[in-house]
């Protein structure tokens, strides 16, 4: 995969929406709130959960979220109203443009353009903290993601952070000072609690332990699969004999590349499938992934988490890991067969991991449990200007 594909997509949206976002720059702004996430495509991430929650608490603004693709948002619209939207078409960016508040999950906002944060709000919950150095902070920064990246700071009034550990990693990777940085828990966490679970698509977790192996993209693409075991026909033979199912989540332009038919209890679980990982963590018993962050969010259940980094060394000079990692991530490497067994050993034992201090480091923790992660967020951003 080019390793530009997507800055190169991205840059061309920021400049065809230049002439559109400085002809409307001014004016009055309509009491509208713009969602939309990464690549204006998904109904997903913090912004999905943000949405509806204010869907479901009856805000007093008009609100609408952009999905581009047109099967997920006939799927959004069926399930929730009449209230998604393409950035496609004049008509509809002048709409989005005449907003009030757009609120997003990466760095494209729903219309391109530069300075847009000019006379609206917009802030960016992102899509998960990071582990891996990103924006500003990537090895290797091209030129033209550098100036994207500059290009892209005008754009935003806010970045979310979970806890002040992360606070200096947003502001070192987006190029903003501290006060454009709010401390808040992410939405998207309401999705690990069990009452959004898809149930009648979780019948294919019963009966078995199972385990999600995600690992990380690499720039070159050379992942190298399941390196703790010698072979994958008597690993798979090894998972059927203890009742275990290991779920293979791949990067969606990878996951095909793998041809894992013939096994048993190694099996895909899609992107294109499941897309929103987050309401489907719930059921897993344990996590094996190496530089992905969705072990962040897997903190909050205190079960197992392994590590497969294989190329520690390569990965750190190629893609480079944040600073301090050691406060937000355990140290328990998977290396061979005899660690791959502690850790089946730790799941069928089930005595909880006590991850409680690099939670605290990684995630906003709200004292009382049962509190709502949006609400919390809601009472933040409404102190600061709804």
């Amino acid at each position: 995969m080019d390793k530009n594909k997507y800055i190169v997509k991205r840059f061309l949206d920021l400049i065809f929406g230049v002439m559109l976002s400085f002809l409307f720059m001014f004016g009055k702004r309509k009491n509208r709130i713009i969602f939309n996430s990464v690549l204006n495509k998904n109904f997903d991430n913090n912004s999905k959960y943000y949405f509806l929650y204010l869907l479901r608490n009856h805000c007093k603004y008009e609100l609408k979220f952009v999905v581009n693709d047109d099967r997920q948002r006939t799927d959004a619209i069926s399930r929730y109203g009449e209230h998604f939207i393409t950035s496609r078409g004049i008509k509809n960016k002048i709409y989005i443009l005449n907003a009030k508040y757009w609120i997003t999950s990466s760095l494209e906002t729903p219309v391109g353009g530069v300075f847009l944060r000019k006379n609206r709000k917009v802030i960016n919950l992102g899509h998960g903290m990071p582990y891996k150095l990103v924006g500003l902070q990537e090895r290797n920064l091209s030129k033209l993601k550098k100036v994207y990246y500059k290009l892209i700071n005008t754009n935003f009034d806010y970045f979310l952070s979970t806890t002040e550990f992360y606070s200096s990693v947003i502001q070192k990777s987006f190029g903003c000072n501290a006060d454009r940085v709010i401390i808040a828990p992410q939405p998207r966490m309401s999705a690990l609690k069990n009452e959004f679970l898809d149930l009648h698509r979780t019948e294919i977790f019963k009966n078995n332990k199972n385990i999600l192996y995600a690992p990380t993209w690499r720039r070159n693409g050379k992942l190298k699969l399941f390196t703790f075991w010698s072979n994958i026909s008597s690993l798979d033979d090894f998972l059927v004999k203890h009742e275990t199912v290991i779920w293979l989540r791949l990067h969606p332009h990878f996951e095909f590349d793998t041809d894992i038919s013939s096994l048993r209890n190694i099996r895909l679980f899609s992107g294109k499938e499941y897309p929103d990982i987050n309401q489907y963590l719930y059921v897993f018993d344990g996590l094996i992934t190496d530089y992905s962050s969705v072990f962040l969010d897997f903190l909050f259940f205190n079960r197992p988490i392994y590590f497969s980094e294989y190329d520690k060394k390569e990965y750190i000079n190629d893609n480079g890991i944040i600073s301090n990692s050691g406060k937000v991530k355990p140290e328990n490497p998977l290396l061979n067969e005899i660690d791959f067994q502690e850790m089946l050993y730790q799941i069928n034992r089930g005595n909880s991991v006590n991850y409680t201090e690099f939670n605290k480091n990684a995630n906003y923790v709200i004292d009382n449990e049962n509190d709502d992660n949006c609400r919390v967020l809601h009472e933040i951003l409404n102190s600061k200007f709804y």
